[in-house]
């Protein structure tokens, strides 16, 4: 789904990086947690999804790219593994917009299997689970996938029933 509006976002994307470079170059640590890192991921993950929705799949690999990489860079004890996950699986779907089904399934799978499947995730997952089945409906790796998330969610979705 293309929104159309790109200019405005893109606008908006601009000045939230001049606001993120003006932020002073240590963040104060808010709960342990340095703060900075989190304000990087930001200014970088969300302009990931926004390009995938704007069906600019180069744009969105490269931002998604570089906010996990400002994940990776966290301390142990900071990192957001449900950030990681969505933004992974915003990276996947962008290969696939790219034509590589092949790396954009690793990935996905990579995310379902060492992730806590949380409802939203989920939700976000299986937004994302159509594209490769929508355009590689006979590559086995893209089926495969599609089995394993299937797999994942009945037993995310038993999981929370229980609970």
């Amino acid at each position: 789904m293309d929104t159309g509006q790109r200019a405005p976002c893109e606008t908006l994307f601009g000045e939230a990086q001049q606001l993120y470079e003006r932020l002073p170059a240590r963040a104060p640590c808010r709960f342990t947690k340095d703060t900075g890192i989190h304000a990087s991921y930001a200014v970088t993950a969300y302009p990931a999804s926004a390009y995938l929705q704007l069906r600019d799949f180069e744009t969105a690999r490269k931002h998604g790219e570089v906010a996990l990489a400002a994940l990776g860079s966290a301390p142990p004890g900071s990192r957001s593994p449900y950030g990681q996950a969505q933004t992974q699986l915003v990276l996947a779907t962008s290969l696939v917009g790219l034509g590589t089904p092949d790396d954009a399934v690793a990935l996905r799978s990579q995310t379902l299997t060492a992730t806590r499947m949380v409802a939203p995730l989920v939700a976000h997952a299986r937004a994302l689970e159509r594209a490769p089945m929508s355009r590689y409906p006979k590559l086995a790796c893209v089926r495969e996938f599609h089995e394993q998330y299937q797999h994942v969610t009945q037993r995310s979705t038993a999981a929370q029933g229980e609970s």
